[in-house]
């Protein structure tokens, strides 16, 4: 009998950090993303700064 093959899942920094904080915002952020709302602007706005932060650790640190 061959055992059922899970699929895989990408462990972003946020999807880390919303396991530790409850384990089923993680599992329905992975299986059911859909019932997620729409971000407001300041999620919005926290969103784009963690992006640029991004953006900017890769310039300073490339390849890490």
């Amino acid at each position: 009998m061959k055992v059922a093959e899970r699929s895989r899942v990408n462990l972003s920094k946020s999807k880390f950090v919303a396991g530790v904080q409850c384990l089923k915002r993680l599992y329905l952020q992975v299986h059911a993303p859909e019932l997620a709302g729409e971000p407001d602007e300041a999620t919005l706005a926290v969103m784009d700064q963690g992006q640029e932060v991004g953006l900017l650790a890769g310039e300073m640190f490339p390849g890490g």
